[in-house]
C-alpha cells in the first residue's frame, strides 16, 4: 500500500499500538478495515485512516496543530489529481522550498487539484482540521474518454498530459452535495469488506459528478454573466445616444436583475462603477452634439441633466466650460 499523500516525517510515526489506540479513540469517526496511521510530533498530531482499492483512494485526517502556524512536511508519490474537502478547519499545500502557496481550502469547501510528484508542505492554523481526499487512479477514471465529465474541468487534462505543473480549480460550496455524501460514508462505511468496497466506488463516483456539475455550473454563469454585461454596457450606450433616461436601477429593472447585482456585474467585466460610465459616455456624446453646434442648454436637457448639473461635470471632465467649445 502506497498512501497518495505520505506524511514525510517517519521520526515520528508511532509504532506502538497503545498510541495508536489512543489517538483514533479521539477521532470524530472510526472506520472500520482501514489502514491508519499516526504521526505524533511535539507540534503536531496527524491520524489517517483509508481505503486503498485498485481503482481508488479514499483517506480521512484529522490533524491537531498545536501552534498557530504549523507546518507538516508531506509528499505526493504520483501525478495525481486530489480531490480535497475540508470538513474542518482550513488547509494550504505549499512548495516545500520556497513556501508558494499552491491550494489553499477553506471550511466546509473542496478543490480539484493536481499535483505533480514531489515534496510539499501542509500548513495549519492551531485547532482541529478534518480532511478528506479522494484520489482516483489514472487507470481506472481516465481509461477512456467519458463524455459526461465534459471539457470544462481543465485540471482533468493536466492529470491525462501528464504535466510538471501544479492545477487547481476554483474552490467550491460542499453545499452542492458532497457534504452528505462523504458524512454518510463516515459514519456508516460498511461492516465488511465488500459492503465497503461497494459504498467507496459508490461515493467517489458520486463526488465526481457533483464536482462536475459545479464546475460546469461556474464556467456556464460566467459564461452568462459575461454576455449580461455586454448587454448592460449596449443598452446604456444606446439610452444615451436617444436620450433616454438611463441609470443603474432603469437599466437592470429591464433585465429584471437587482440594481446591485447590475453594478457588481458591470464593474466586474468592464473596470468601472456603472455610474461613471454612464457619465462617461454622457459627457463624450455632449462634445459630439456641441460641436454640432447645440447650445449647452440643449445639450443638457437631451442627456437627461439640469444646466447647472451639465456645466460642473463638462468643466471636471474636460477642464472648461461648455459655452467654451461654441
Amino acid at each position: 500500500m502506497q498512501p497518495a499523500i505520505q506524511i514525510a516525517d517517519g521520526a515520528n510515526l508511532a509504532d506502538h499500538g497503545k498510541a495508536t489506540a489512543e489517538a483514533l479513540a479521539h477521532c470524530r469517526y472510526r472506520l472500520p478495515g482501514a489502514h491508519h496511521g499516526v504521526w505524533q510530533h511535539p507540534h503536531w498530531q496527524v491520524v489517517e485512516q483509508a481505503y486503498d482499492l485498485p481503482d481508488v483512494y479514499v483517506s480521512y485526517i484529522e490533524v491537531k496543530a498545536h501552534l498557530a502556524d504549523t507546518s507538516i512536511p508531506i509528499r505526493c508519490p504520483r501525478h495525481d489529481l486530489y480531490w480535497l474537502y475540508l470538513l474542518r478547519g482550513t488547509l494550504e499545500i505549499a512548495t516545500r522550498k520556497a513556501g508558494k502557496p499552491l491550494v489553499y481550502t477553506t471550511e466546509n469547501h473542496y478543490r480539484v487539484s493536481y499535483l505533480p510528484a514531489g515534496r510539499y508542505a501542509c500548513r495549519f492554523r492551531e485547532g482541529t482540521h478534518r480532511i478528506f481526499y479522494v484520489v482516483h487512479k489514472p487507470q481506472a477514471l481516465f481509461r477512456e474518454e467519458s463524455p459526461e465529465l465534459g471539457m470544462e474541468a481543465t485540471v482533468i487534462h493536466a492529470v491525462k498530459a501528464r504535466l510538471a505543473a501544479h492545477a487547481t480549480s476554483p474552490q467550491l460550496s460542499m453545499q452542492d452535495g458532497s457534504a452528505g455524501a462523504i458524512v454518510r460514508f463516515l459514519r456508516a462505511p460498511g461492516a465488511t469488506f465488500l459492503k465497503r468496497k461497494q459504498a467507496i466506488i459508490y461515493l467517489s463516483l458520486e463526488l465526481v459528478f457533483i464536482a462536475y456539475q459545479a464546475l460546469h455550473g461556474r464556467a456556464k454563469g460566467k459564461a452568462v454573466d459575461a454576455e449580461w454585461a455586454g448587454q448592460l454596457k449596449a443598452t446604456i450606450d444606446r439610452c444615451i445616444l436617444q436620450g433616454t433616461p438611463v441609470s443603474a436601477d432603469s437599466v437592470a429593472e429591464q433585465f429584471r436583475i437587482s440594481a446591485v447585482y447590475a453594478r457588481k456585474l458591470f464593474k466586474t467585466h468592464h473596470g468601472e462603477p456603472i455610474g461613471s460610465y454612464i457619465a462617461r459616455q454622457k459627457l463624450e456624446l455632449a462634445v459630439q452634439l456641441l460641436q454640432e453646434g447645440d447650445q449647452p442648454a440643449n445639450v443638457a436637457r437631451y442627456l437627461g441633466w439640469t444646466p447647472a448639473h451639465f456645466s460642473r461635470a463638462y468643466k471636471a471632465r474636460f477642464g472648461a466650460s461648455p459655452i467654451d467649445i461654441l
